[in-house]
């Protein structure tokens, strides 16, 4: 349907990999993977029904299970959370981590700086990093109440490399969040995805298991046999 950062427009990789393989094939965005990851091996007591899972990276994409199933929309699309429109712009040119990182590189001069040198500029306090990085939490925490109201789940979850790189950044983000929900409302618990660098693979694991299975709509908990690799 949408290819944005991989030019596989018009290709139809399902189709080319069954035939390639001889297997069937399923696909899914690595938002909605990462909620079938938390769902399948990091909800232990099952009481996560409703869930709201927004991955930051190269965009902005967002993962929803609504009673305990993932939702896709009636042809994959929901939870795009990139298109959405802010000020006549899709939140993946405002909002993604590629997008802050490249605000920071071109306000120090340099080339696309990595997540270790973004950490050292915000390490030694640098002005200017500190405050794209404060308005782009400023902005998050926007999202997020945004997602409160349309969505009321249980819980909202952030998969972000570069929050996992600076954690003061989502405490920051929770702070704001609070600060500003209204009064009379309990704020919605946010928390990072565990395994940030394994969640998608890991859910696609649980996925796959499922169909394969034929147990897409039974209660189960995975565990990875060796979960201390993933530390």
């Amino acid at each position: 349907m949408d290819s944005p950062f991989l030019d596989m427009h018009d290709i139809d990789i399902a189709a080319y990999l069954q035939d390639r393989y001889q297997v069937p094939v399923t696909i899914a965005n690595e938002a909605n993977l990462a909620a079938v990851y938390h769902r399948d091996f990091d909800n232990r007591d099952n009481q996560l029904n409703n869930l709201v899972l927004v991955s930051i990276q190269r965009g902005v994409n967002m993962g929803l299970l609504l009673d305990h199933h993932l939702y896709q929309g009636g042809q994959g699309r929901a939870g795009e959370l990139g298109h959405v429109r802010e000020n006549g712009q899709q939140l993946t040119s405002t909002s993604s981590e590629a997008t802050i990182i490249s605000h920071i590189s071109n306000a120090k001069g340099e080339n696309q700086l990595s997540l270790a040198e973004v950490k050292k500029y915000h390490q030694h306090r640098d002005n200017t990093t500190e405050m794209i990085l404060t308005d782009w939490i400023n902005q998050l925490a926007q999202i997020t109440l945004n997602l409160t109201s349309l969505y009321d789940p249980d819980e909202i979850m952030y998969k972000s490399p570069l929050m996992d790189a600076i954690p003061e950044l989502f405490d920051r983000l929770k702070t704001i969040t609070t600060q500003l929900s209204p009064m009379q409302e309990t704020p919605t618990p946010l928390s990072l995805v565990a395994h940030t660098k394994y969640a998608s693979l890991l859910g696609g694991c649980a996925m796959v298991t499922r169909k394969i299975l034929d147990l897409e709509d039974l209660e189960l908990n995975f565990t990875p046999v060796r979960e201390r690799a993933l530390v």
